[in-house]
């Protein structure tokens, strides 16, 4: 008797494997793919977030508030150390943008698509401001709407 392996043999067992190989690729693909889909729902979730945690922190010590909805910005007017300091948000191109009272312009968040602030005009005491953000990557889509109420408006 003879030992070693026939070529049917070898055939076969090459065959299996390449089914198998074939298979865990597969698999391996897709895994990548639902891990780059859930990379950019989360990168978009992040720069929302990021956005509407800056608005809140900003507008919520506010002591004037107007809201100019058709221009896509939201002016304010914060207190420190009783000097009234003037700031705005904005959004250009896919960035929300913050001026500060010095005339320079720091970016907030990016991938925002629409920034929508209601009511417009001027907000009164005890007015809440609502801000709806939609951002977008890669075929991700979000929104968030956040409801702020400024403290210091008299």
């Amino acid at each position: 008797m003879e030992k070693g392996v026939t070529l049917i043999e070898l055939l076969i067992g090459l065959s299996l494997m390449a089914l198998a190989f074939t298979v865990t690729a597969a698999f391996y693909s897709i895994g990548v793919k639902s891990w780059d889909d859930g990379s950019w729902q989360t990168e978009i979730l992040q720069h929302a977030r990021v956005a509407a945690d800056e608005l809140v922190n900003e507008l919520t010590y506010a002591s004037e508030v107007t809201v100019r909805g058709v221009e896509g910005r939201v002016d304010y007017i914060k207190e420190v150390n009783g000097i009234r300091k003037r700031y705005r948000f904005y959004q250009l191109g896919r960035q929300l943008l913050l001026r500060l009272p010095a005339g320079v312009s720091v970016p907030v968040a990016s991938h925002i698509d629409a920034v929508i602030f209601e009511p417009e005009g001027k907000l009164k005491a005890g007015d809440v401001l609502t801000v709806t953000i939609k951002t977008e990557a890669q075929d991700m889509r979000s929104e968030i709407r956040v409801s702020i109420k400024p403290r210091n408006i008299k």
